[in-house]
């Protein structure tokens, strides 16, 4: 029980992260001065 419910969680936690990725990824193309109101998990 424990453990289906941890998956799930990481599920949602997966999937947030790649949403926050493809809007972080957006910004960046659109508004470059984003960079401004958001700090970025990963440095490229």
């Amino acid at each position: 029980m424990h453990e289906s419910l941890w998956n799930i969680g990481y599920r949602k936690g997966e999937h947030l992260g790649a949403q926050a990725a493809r809007t972080w990824d957006n910004c960046i193309r659109r508004v470059p001065s984003c960079t401004s109101h958001f700090v970025p998990s990963r440095t490229n």
